[in-house]
């Protein structure tokens, strides 16, 4: 049975989950965006009773959510992550943050929004394949969907607002929903995503921050 430690710094806080096959054992979210991530390791080895030396030897891979996000945050989750797997000699899997959010998001509820920063958002259909759409403002997503649209996300309060005052039903995810599903996408137990994989962080431009 696969064991994955799975990382999400790409949502409102940051989070991590540690699996066996499609169980999860023990997860942990921070309070805020900049909770320390070794605070985190070490809530997900307590809940599992588990000292470092017994979690090196079971662990088949560490997974990281790639994005979009911002720099700073994802750039540390991913380092954190690869340098997990590269200490245990074990390997790192990057999954695509919108199929991670989708995946949380369980049954069918629509496009999936990821904060793009200023207010704006990228969207994804879900369709395997499918590319981000460009970053727009809630009323443009209306625009495109229709009032009345569902939509799935991890966002911020001022976000999640901002989307229902423009008409649309937000259905938020939480950051440890969604560093659980980073884990089944990577551990191989649901593999409906497909393309979740990628190889390299997707990051919201600098310029767009705030």
């Amino acid at each position: 049975m696969t064991m994955v430690l799975a990382i999400d710094t790409t949502g409102t806080a940051p989070a991590m989950a540690l699996l066996r096959g499609d169980e999860v054992g023990s997860a942990w979210q921070g309070d805020a965006a900049q909770t320390p991530l070794l605070d985190g390791l070490r809530a997900v080895l307590a809940g599992q009773g588990l000292a470092m030396p017994a979690l090196r030897e079971d662990l088949s891979a560490v997974a990281a959510a790639m994005g979009p996000g911002r720099y700073a945050r994802l750039r540390a989750g991913v380092a954190f992550a690869k340098g997990l797997a590269t200490g245990w000699g074990v390997p790192f899997i990057g999954v695509r943050s919108a199929a991670a959010v989708a995946h949380a998001a369980g049954e069918r509820v629509g496009p999936i929004v990821i904060p793009a920063g200023r207010s704006r958002l990228y969207c994804w259909t879900g369709e395997p394949g499918a590319p981000l759409s460009p970053a727009v403002d809630p009323s443009a997503l209306v625009d495109c969907l229709g009032s009345g649209a569902s939509v799935a996300g991890d966002v911020d309060d001022a976000t999640a607002a901002a989307l229902r005052a423009a008409g649309l039903r937000l259905k938020r995810i939480q950051p440890i929903a969604v560093a659980e599903s980073v884990g089944r996408l990577a551990g191989g137990c649901d593999r409906s995503a497909v393309g979740a994989e990628v190889a390299r962080p997707i990051y919201v431009p600098a310029a767009d921050h705030g």
